[in-house]
């Protein structure tokens, strides 16, 4: 049986309290737990002469994809003498596989845990469970979000794909099967190039904006990957590369190496070689005569791309030039076996060992073929809109 099912409907002992006169009586969570809000309820008896306030918390976590929510909630007094059965309305991360939560009860006053339990639910790659996402006031506030209240997840799976979306977004529920198969038709030519032992189902989250992006997964911008979890911002308007998260998740099933690689092997690997429409060659020649460019070694050094301080509209299209350089100096097994090889915290010494040539040497040479006069700069508007 599941943990989550362990847990339905129990009474729980009793604990010793710092508060000895106020006491958990019952508490009951859902059996069959939903992505989205769901509720438990605990009963306090407060067998003291006098009131007593109390406060709940709630964290929850999914552990594959490291997205997790916490709240505490308002203060509520007991009466003396009286019982009070508490709604706790928690969020479970709409991600498969294993989510812990914790709820807690404290003493408003000494901040004393007076009743603490925790649990862990697990769900499948391809799960029917949703509900809908209703984020309490004081939380939206606190990250931003537009809304409260967000519509649930449906679930569309053709062979390996597994999709998720919005209810109520026709414009994606229109176009499952053709989004299907670009994904899948994608899915064989990365396995193929990079690892053809990789078979396994990957989960694709297409949201029709970035505020409900951000309330189911907390992440900013217009996609991200994790294990093989992809999301992105999929609208009429506005949608990313779709090779460039899928190349994250074959990519990541052989090595994890720093960014420049990480992240510019899914840039690179963007239909013709092209950042926002243009070659990323184009770009980063573009920047190198406005002296934009990362040095190479300081590039080198990132675990991420895509924060406000790695300057992102600069650091991806660089890093798919270097991406595409290295592929075209050493060849692509030579680039597969050091994509395998280097960690993320990889220094140059450990660059030197994958492939022989040292940072500078590479970025000497890089910036050498970028001068070349076939390579077109980038649009001047375009790089200005950039670097100033």
């Amino acid at each position: 049986m599941k943990a989550y099912l362990l847990f339905a409907g129990l009474v729980f002992a009793r604990v010793a309290l710092a508060d000895s006169q106020l006491q958990v009586t019952e508490a009951h969570l859902p059996e069959s737990p939903v992505w989205g809000t769901n509720t438990a309820t605990i009963t306090l008896q407060n067998s003291g002469s006098s009131a007593r306030a109390v406060s709940t918390s709630w964290q929850t976590r999914n552990e594959s994809a490291g997205k997790g929510w916490g709240f505490d909630q308002d203060v509520v007094s007991i009466p003396a003498g009286e019982t009070r059965t508490l709604p706790v309305e928690f969020i479970v991360p709409a991600f498969p596989g294993k989510v812990s939560c914790r709820i807690r009860i404290r003493g408003a006053a000494d901040k004393a845990v007076i009743w603490e339990r925790s649990t862990d639910y697990e769900f499948p790659f391809a799960n029917t469970r949703h509900g809908k996402l209703t984020v309490p006031v004081r939380l939206q506030q606190a990250v931003g979000l537009l809304r409260r209240e967000y519509p649930a997840l449906r679930l569309a799976q053709r062979g390996r794909m597994v999709i998720y979306y919005l209810e109520g977004d026709a414009w994606v529920e229109g176009r499952i099967d053709a989004i299907a198969e670009e994904r899948a038709r994608i899915y064989r030519e990365l396995t193929a190039r990079i690892n053809p032992a990789f078979d396994r189902e990957i989960a694709i989250y297409l949201f029709p904006e970035a505020d409900s992006k951000y309330a189911y997964t907390m992440h900013r911008g217009m996609g991200w990957a994790s294990g093989r979890i992809l999301v992105e911002i999929f609208n009429e308007r506005e949608r990313i590369d779709p090779y460039h998260e899928v190349t994250h998740i074959i990519a990541g099933s052989i090595g994890n190496p720093p960014a420049m690689l990480n992240e510019g092997l899914a840039a690179w690997s963007q239909e013709g070689h092209r950042w926002d429409g243009i070659v990323a060659d184009s770009w980063a020649k573009a920047f190198a005569a406005h002296g934009a460019l990362w040095p190479v070694e300081k590039l080198f050094s990132f675990t991420e791309i895509g924060t406000e301080a790695s300057r992102a509209s600069i650091a991806y299209p660089q890093s798919a030039s270097l991406v595409g350089y290295l592929v075209d100096r050493f060849g692509w097994d030579k680039f597969l076996e050091a994509y395998r090889t280097l960690r993320q915290h990889s220094d140059g010494a450990a660059f030197l060992k994958a492939f022989g040539v040292s940072l500078d040497d590479v970025e000497r040479n890089w910036l050498k073929r970028l001068s070349a006069p076939e390579i077109e700069p980038a649009p001047e508007a375009k790089v200005q809109a950039i670097v100033h």
